[in-house]
């Protein structure tokens, strides 16, 4: 089944990027999972990381796209069970 953002479904039903795969993920990317992972919150990551919040909302989408994930801590949850981050 074909998403106009993000290409194919995986069997339930979250949104892949077909053109990605999890060991694709930008340093970034990997980098902002791994200080939620830590607990921090969006505005901590972004402090630390010199970014504005909704950059860091936006790469998280990303990195979800890629792992097919819903949700922010389904897709951190995903990059530690994977050694993502």
């Amino acid at each position: 089944m074909r998403d106009h953002i993000s290409g194919m479904q995986d069997p339930r039903g979250h949104r892949r990027d077909r053109n990605r795969s999890a060991q694709d993920l930008s340093d970034e990317e990997r980098a902002i999972l791994a200080l939620l992972a830590d607990g921090l919150t969006f505005g901590q990551v972004a402090s630390r990381a010199g970014l504005s919040e909704r950059t860091v909302r936006r790469r998280i989408e990303n990195a979800g796209r890629v792992l097919g994930t819903r949700t922010t801590i389904e897709a951190v949850a995903v990059a530690v069970r994977c050694s993502l981050v």
